[in-house]
């Protein structure tokens, strides 16, 4: 893990003064405070510049599905998305990953249509799908649906 280059200013003042504590953080949790910590816990730095996040990941992809055909294996890229992402339309870089992955010859599932019709059937369903905490990550219920897809796929091949 990288060695983290930046000033206490840089990272707030909560990261610098309880940012190595686990006690902190496990009495947040425990509380149901951690959002309060979160921003002071992260710190981003562009790697890249910016806008080449498509380009790099087509790159990635090309070499996991090279790789993937030297070890005999199946490579298979599944696209999943956020509660908040569907307040708009699919977002146009998932769209390019997926046609990039696709392009490549992996197996791609893209969960976006499913869920996007869900989302307008039944808003209640849709919602379960989801935690709704930071990021709002799928739930079991999402989860469910996703490896579903999945099972499917590899059992049909299509």
């Amino acid at each position: 893990m990288p060695r983290v280059t930046v000033s206490a200013q840089e990272l707030g003042w909560v990261r610098s003064v309880v940012g190595y504590s686990y006690t902190v953080f496990w009495v947040a949790q425990r509380l149901g405070q951690q959002n309060w910590l979160y921003p002071g816990f992260t710190q981003f730095k562009r790697a890249t510049p910016a806008g080449t996040g498509e380009s790099i990941t087509c790159l990635l992809i090309r070499r996991l599905k090279a790789r993937a055909e030297r070890d005999g294996s199946r490579l298979m890229l599944v696209m999943q998305y956020h509660y908040q992402d569907f307040r708009e339309a699919q977002p146009p870089l998932s769209i390019a990953i997926v046609n990039c992955a696709g392009d490549a010859g992996a197996d791609t599932i893209d969960s976006w249509r499913p869920l996007a019709e869900i989302y307008g059937d039944d808003p209640a369903r849709f919602a379960s799908l989801f935690t709704h905490g930071p990021g709002s990550h799928m739930s079991p219920a999402g989860n469910r649906l996703i490896a579903a897809e999945i099972a499917r796929r590899l059992q049909t091949g299509n």
